[in-house]
């Protein structure tokens, strides 16, 4: 399958796409369930494919940390959302074949809490569809149990970070307050003593008397 640049920009602005959704809890979900769900999903798009259409199919996971694991096809690497960006890789006329995406959303998943991956092109999709229904079974529990995993990890180290920044704060705290008790020395002034001129006695001249 091959579509414009053009045109699948038009698809997605407008919405003309099949999509499906669904959400299940977490604790609810044994591995019977995800393999039904990759089974959906997969079957979805291959419906859609072999119809020439574009399609999004969706499976969120509530819980402690949600995660919403995605179909899409696509002609590059760009969730639906990012449609916009897409003539910045291509002319309006070009008319690429068009790829599946897997794709992961959850906070605890990367630093930027999006992941997007190529599956396959959309002919490889269909033939090997019993295989990725099998492999995608198989990952989307692995993610569920990797997130709960990393939001532990990300929080203890949010959690040591915030103590450091706390120690930093205050050490610098006390470094002002140091330099500020800081005191220059007084000069310490000397009392000036003037000494004063010793008055010379002045002897009393001895009359001697003359004996005549």
């Amino acid at each position: 399958m091959k579509i414009s640049a053009l045109q699948i920009m038009d698809n997605i602005e407008n919405g003309q796409f099949e999509t499906m959704a669904e959400t299940r809890e977490d604790k609810q979900l044994e591995q019977a369930d995800y393999d039904a769900q990759a089974g959906k999903m997969v079957d979805f798009i291959v419906d859609a494919l072999n119809s020439g259409r574009l399609a999004q199919a969706q499976f969120a996971v509530t819980g402690a940390e949600p995660i919403t694991f995605s179909l899409e096809t696509n002609i590059i690497n760009l969730p639906f959302a990012n449609w916009k960006k897409i003539n910045n890789f291509f002319t309006d006329e070009e008319t690429p074949e068009v790829n599946v995406y897997f794709e992961m959303a959850a906070d605890a998943i990367n630093v930027s809490k999006f992941r997007i991956d190529e599956l396959s092109s959309g002919d490889e999709f269909v033939e090997q569809a019993a295989q990725i229904k099998t492999d995608l079974a198989k990952l989307m529990p692995e993610k569920v149990a990797f997130v709960k995993e990393n939001a532990k990890v990300l929080a203890q180290q949010a959690k040591e970070y915030e103590e450091a920044r706390k120690v930093l704060e205050a050490n610098k705290k006390a470094e002002a307050k140091a330099k500020k008790k800081k005191t220059t020395k007084k000069a310490t002034t000397r009392k000036k003593t003037t000494k004063k001129a010793a008055t010379k006695k002045t002897a009393a001249k001895k009359t001697v008397k003359e004996t005549k």
